[in-house]
């Protein structure tokens, strides 16, 4: 596990910028492509500005994959929705090609969605292994990340499916979430993590017993380790 703390948020997504274009820059002098699953919610913001304005040039950003870890099963007209807040902040900026982009669907059931999802992955990858590049996460105040939620009946699942649609109860909405075992043989794992709300979380995650009922970013496990990037306020407690 690497751990990498940053004095406030914006140093933290400048961190955390450098670092992914770094990562990118050295895998694409061995390979022809990058698979970068992309995450949602407010803390990634600011990064994907980062990377869209001040690397625009520094990657061959026509070279590099997008995809989700999870998402809302809302339309990508809603500001909830996971990939929009990325299109605005990221793809556009950069022009990324639309066939560079793997964007979960919201049109047909949840269900549905996630095994058209599991079926453009298993495409993505034909007959090498399933493993991403970069697997970028977010934490909540409640431990969840992805859509595992506390409590969640995916917490226990064994079966063998890459993705899953499930419920966020507390907001009674169906998402579509990648499982723990998919991102746990990626090349890399990364927490982006800011704020003193996720601070006990985060000890919990990073220091405490196993528990991923209760904090279900524990199911995040890489060989190799995940990283975790946090601002002071998010690792106050470690």
């Amino acid at each position: 596990m690497g751990l990498h703390i940053y004095k406030n948020k914006e140093l933290l997504a400048e961190g955390l910028a450098g670092w992914i274009v770094g990562n990118m820059t050295h895998v694409l002098r061995a390979q022809k492509r990058y698979s970068f699953v992309l995450s949602g919610g407010n803390t990634p913001k600011q990064l994907y500005h980062i990377l869209s304005a001040k690397y625009k040039r520094a990657v061959d950003w026509n070279r590099v994959d997008f995809f989700w870890g999870d998402e809302r099963y809302v339309p990508f007209t809603d500001d909830r929705n996971n990939a929009r807040m990325a299109y605005e902040c990221l793809l556009t900026p950069l022009g990324i090609p639309s066939e560079n982009i793997f964007v979960m669907p919201t049109d047909p059931t949840p269900q549905e969605a996630a095994l058209q999802y599991e079926t453009t992955l298993k495409k993505y990858f034909g007959e090498s292994a399933a493993r991403f590049d970069l697997v970028l996460l977010g934490m909540g105040a409640d431990g969840h990340t992805l859509s595992l939620f506390p409590g969640s009946d995916l917490i226990d699942y064994t079966g063998q499916e890459w993705v899953k649609d499930t419920v966020n109860q507390k907001e009674h909405l169906p998402r579509i979430t990648l499982m723990p075992s998919l991102v746990n043989a990626s090349e890399n794992v990364l927490f982006c993590i800011s704020g003193a709300e996720k601070a006990a979380p985060a000890y919990q995650v990073l220091k405490g017993s196993y528990n991923p009922s209760v904090y279900p970013s524990q199911l995040i496990r890489p060989e190799a380790g995940a990283m975790w990037f946090m601002d002071l306020g998010a690792a106050e407690k470690l």
